[in-house]
Order: C-alpha cells, then structure tokens, then sequence
C-alpha cells in the first residue's frame, strides 16, 4: 500500500513539473536565454515548487529526494529544454549541504573537473587560479568548485562577485 501512495505521489509531482515546464519553458524565454539573460521567473517558480532544493536533506532546507527521483526531475526538465542548470544546481546543493555549505534561492553553478590548463589550487584558505567552463556561472549566486590538492580533493564554494568571469556559450549555446 505504501509503495502505491508513492507511485501516485511521485505521479503528481511529474505531472506539477510538467505543466510548470511547459508553462516557462516557452519560445520568449528561450529567446531570452539566447539573448544572454537568465531564465529567472523559470528559476524562481522552481525554487518555489521546493524543485531546485529536491535533492538537499531536510536538515538544509531540501525534501531530501532520492536519487531516482533527481533523475526523474533531470528528465522532464531535459524534455522541456529547460534553459536552466537544474540538474548541475541539484547536485551542487545536495554536496555543498553534505559538506554544511550554505545554500541561498539562487542558481549554484558547479564547475566541471580540472581540466588540464586549470589552475587551482589552495593556499592558506585562498584560492587562486583559473577553471574553464563553468556552466551558467555569469547568473550563478555561487560556483561550487572541487579543487584537486596532493592531500585529496576539495570543495569550495566560491562568490562569483569576488571572480572575473569571461562570458561564452557552450556548444548548446548556454
């Protein structure tokens, strides 16, 4: 019985997600994107449906959603087009939360692995360096960046305020 009331709540949520999508997800916000401006009503009514922090433990402020459930709200966004970095904000909220990071409304960008010609590195609690291509980090509130040290790897969680960030599209055009 329980697993049915799941499969019916989990139905619901799709459906939410789906109308929310095809309500947001239309050609002026797209265009919009292209034109180089966030997505932001699309971004703010995912914060308010509790999406963007799914994956966050209750402890953090999140609905503590399994995995298979992040997947399934990757999905629909993906089907949509959603021109925002839920899936990569979802996973950055659920590691920052895990490492006790904060986390606000906004988008959390996650910078990809370093790629040989990135430069970062810790050095007495400052960071310095460069990372390349870091998806959606010009409207991004912080950049939760993993740095690779010789004693292991670390996460900070960086201002995008206090970094220069040179603007590009992607090959997907974001």
């Amino acid at each position: 019985m329980l697993s049915a009331v799941k499969h019916i709540a989990d139905l619901m949520i799709i459906e939410t997600l789906d109308r929310l999508f095809t309500s947001l997800c239309d050609s002026a916000c797209i265009v919009a994107v292209e034109l180089g401006q966030a997505a932001e009503p699309l971004w703010r009514a995912l914060g308010e449906a509790g999406i963007a922090r799914a994956w966050v433990p209750e402890s953090h402020g999140g609905s503590a959603a399994t995995l298979a459930d992040v997947c399934a709200i990757a999905r629909i966004a993906g089907q949509h087009a959603a021109p925002v970095p839920l899936a990569d904000h979802m996973l950055a909220a659920h590691l920052a939360a895990c490492h006790d990071m904060p986390i606000d409304d906004g988008i959390l960008a996650l910078a990809p692995a370093p790629a040989t010609h990135d430069t970062l590195s810790i050095t007495r609690g400052r960071i310095d360096g460069q990372r390349h291509r870091v998806p959606f980090a010009r409207w991004a509130s912080a950049i939760l960046v993993p740095i690779r040290e010789p004693d292991g790897e670390q996460l900070a969680l960086i201002d995008p305020r206090s970094v220069t960030i040179t603007q590009a599209k992607s090959l997907c055009g974001e």
